[in-house]
């Protein structure tokens, strides 16, 4: 039994499980069609999980082939385009870095503040604003190197 569970662990492991492409919303914008869409889901997701960063690689995978797509900035989501066409990979250095930078930006100043509201019984709430505080820094970073970023809004 143990070596069944043991069998089991690696498989998902080294399967990428823990990766999961439906946690990044994604949006044509260049008309493609349910062919093409469906092509370029299954290779970014492919090519995502021999990636370190597989959400962000996935996410910057799809921004190459013409899509907009979320990323997750900890409890804080972006929906972000970014140059169509790019090989994806400087893509996810360019939000790596972004993402270090805006968090060396928010400083302690944001983390005391999710801190206090934490306290105040707003656990999320309190994720939420310290991922707040990483959208206009990470922003400022992405738009020079010739992306969009805006809050992410769920389509109803």
């Amino acid at each position: 039994m143990r070596l069944i569970a043991l069998a089991v662990l690696s498989l998902n492991i080294l399967g990428g499980c823990a990766f999961s492409s439906s946690r990044v919303a994604v949006k044509p914008m260049k008309a493609q069609d349910s062919k093409q869409i469906a092509s370029d889901l299954e290779a970014c997701e492919r090519w995502a999980r021999t990636q370190e960063q597989a959400a962000w690689s996935y996410s910057a995978c799809m921004m190459s082939r013409g899509y907009a797509a979320t990323v997750e900035l900890e409890a804080y989501i972006v929906d972000m385009t970014g140059p169509s066409g790019a090989d994806p990979a400087p893509m996810v250095m360019h939000i790596r870095q972004c993402f270090d930078l805006a968090q060396q930006k928010r400083g302690d100043a944001g983390h005391a503040a999710a801190v206090g509201i934490s306290l105040l019984g707003g656990a999320i709430a309190a994720a939420a604003y310290r991922g707040s505080l990483l959208e206009e820094p990470f922003g400022a970073c992405m738009v020079p190197l010739g992306y969009t970023v805006k809050q992410w809004v769920p389509e109803r």
